[in-house]
This record gives C-alpha cells, structure tokens and sequence, in this order.
C-alpha cells in the first residue's frame, strides 16, 4: 500500500479562486518578492498545501539555459 503524499496540489479551478480571494499571490509578484531575475522562463506552475502552508512548486528555465524546481510561498 503507498504511503500517502505528505502535499496536495490543486487543480487549476482552485488557483484561480483561489487568486481571486486574495488567498495566494500571482506568481509574478512571488518571483519578484524572492528576487528571482525576472528573465526567468516559468516552464509549469502547481500550487500543493506543503506543511499547512500554501506553495508554488514551479519549474523554471534560467538565461544561463539551466532548468531548476523552486518551492516558494505562495502568500
């Protein structure tokens, strides 16, 4: 039997309203609020609850060509 996931990640439907409600940040402000370059290329977006909190789980392709996952907080 797996064990369960430790996050659950949301469907579109919920970021969305989620976003509407002011209960998470677009991903633009996160990215500028963390001081990631802003040349940055997000390549895909899932919002998982990570520890009671809300967290975007994005994979990014920097200028140098190099692709990385980065967890940041989504409030």
């Amino acid at each position: 039997m797996p064990v369960a996931a430790q996050e659950v990640c949301w469907d579109n439907s919920a970021i969305q309203a989620a976003l509407a409600e002011g209960r998470i940040q677009p991903v633009a402000a996160v990215l500028s609020r963390e001081g990631i370059d802003p040349s940055t290329e997000v390549l895909s977006v899932k919002v998982c609850e990570q520890g009671g909190a809300l967290v975007y789980v994005l994979a990014v392709l920097e200028t140098s060509g190099q692709a990385r996952n980065l967890t940041l907080n989504a409030q």
